[in-house]
């Protein structure tokens, strides 16, 4: 059966805390996965052998996103290797072939307003990683909506606009396919069979499917068509 579900981001700040504090930090990522265990364990290598046992074998979370931001210290990088996917901020230097993954160092010259500019925008360039961006006109506009914070709204981990980022995807739609998103919209995350979206649309399958791949090329929801 193809299904849908929405996409899914994990956003934690880490900076300079304990092996304590990053084990508590786990532990309720842990609660947040509703991942129950008969034994109170206060290691934190059980704790990510959990989670990576619970991601593998969740299809739903498997593709989850983690953004790690602002790690202090080396050591905590290997508790932090259950994430499949992940984007890390770090006040320290690698060596690349130390790494499985890919290294992007700040310019020597970067200034300290520059830096501040950048905090917590991990989160952020993931959601608009896909937008394609091309011209400096584009990111420039970008970067304004991501910078610009609303008074009325505020989310705890998120030190941007997120509901203005998000609206960079949908306004990136077409009118017709805008509409349709938007009669998507639900409260809490589920899977939904193609059958019944195609239905909610009055369209044929085929075109559901269409329909909903842009949706995801555009980072606004997950589509999975093997199931």
């Amino acid at each position: 059966m193809l299904k849908v579900a929405m996409v899914i981001h994990i956003y934690i700040n880490l900076g300079n805390i304990s092996d304590t504090e990053l084990c508590e930090k786990l532990e309720i990522l842990c609660i947040s996965f509703d991942m129950k265990w008969k034994e109170e364990t206060k290691s934190i290598d059980k704790i990510r052998a959990y989670l990576s046992k619970r991601l593998e074998d969740n299809s739903k979370l498997s593709d989850t996103l983690f953004i790690f931001d602002d790690i202090w210290k080396e050591s905590h990088y290997k508790y932090l290797s259950f994430a499949k996917k992940s984007i890390s901020t770090s006040r320290f230097k690698y060596e690349e072939n130390g790494l499985n993954h890919h290294c992007i160092r700040l310019p020597k010259d970067l200034t300290y307003d520059e830096a501040i500019e950048l905090l917590a925008l991990p989160a952020a360039i993931s959601l608009i990683s896909r937008l394609r961006l091309k011209t400096d006109e584009d990111w420039n506009k970008a970067k304004d909506i991501i910078a610009k914070k609303s008074i009325k709204i505020k989310l705890a981990g998120y030190d941007f606009n997120l509901y203005g980022t998000l609206q960079l995807s949908v306004d990136s739609l077409n009118d017709e396919i805008r509409q349709l998103f938007e009669q998507l919209a639900v409260f809490k995350r589920v899977s939904i069979p193609i059958q019944s979206i195609a239905s909610l649309w009055d369209c044929e399958e085929w075109e559901a499917d269409l329909h909903l791949s842009e949706m995801n090329n555009k980072s606004l929801l997950t589509y999975d068509e093997e199931k």
